[in-house]
Parts: C-alpha cells; structure tokens; sequence
C-alpha cells in the first residue's frame, strides 16, 4: 500500500487592496482635477508674466519705496560702499598695469628680432 502525505493547504493569493469599481469610477475625477490644476497653472503662469502683473508689482514696489524710502536690495552700510570704490579703482590699477606690461612686451620683441634687409 502506497502512503502519501498531504500537508497544510497554501494560503490564498493577496487580494487587491482597492476595488476596482471604486477605481473605475473615480479614475476620470482624478484625471479631470490634474487637467484642471494644469490648466490653472499655465493660466497663472502667463498672467505672472503678463504686463498687467509687472504693473501691479510695480505699483507695490513703489508704495515700498515710499513707506520705507529705500528698495528691499539697497545698503545704507557705508562700510560696503567704501569698499565697493576701492574695488572699482583697484580693478583701474591692474587695467592700466596690463595695458603697460602689454607695451613692455611689444618693445621687447622688436628689440630681439634681426633687422632683415640691412647689408654690410
């Protein structure tokens, strides 16, 4: 006689966490709201960009400036400012520096070439 063991049945395959009906139903919603949040986004990017919006930026950078009486990037340091003309007539120094170390050099190579069409 021929015994054959027979173990524990497998556990049933996992089910799909989402009902599909559910899906099926609500899928054409999301893909309506994405449409629409695209839509909406170009249309808010042109208009950023559009004149209308700089002339209200504008607008409010003025009334900032008049409230405050400086823009928001200005520097009342003078400190910077002190340092910002010393960089100014230092970058003069080196330009003036180069255009004579440039001179020099020329000089230098007319004095090394050999005179071509001088006889004895």
């Amino acid at each position: 006689m021929l015994l054959i063991m027979q173990g524990p049945t497998p556990p049933p395959p996992p089910a799909i966490p989402i009902d599909l009906n559910w899906l099926a139903h609500a899928l054409p919603d999301l893909i309506a709201l994405i449409a629409s949040l695209t839509v909406l986004s170009l249309g808010l990017r042109w208009f950023l960009r559009s004149p209308i919006a700089e002339a209200l930026a504008e607008g409010i950078r003025s009334r900032r400036r008049r409230r405050y009486g400086h823009e928001l990037g200005d520097t009342e340091d003078p400190r910077i400012s002190a340092a910002e003309q010393q960089i100014r007539a230092l970058e003069g120094h080196v330009s003036e520096l180069s255009e004579r170390l440039d001179f020099a050099e020329r000089l230098l190579a007319e004095r090394r070439q050999p005179k071509l069409g001088a006889g004895p």
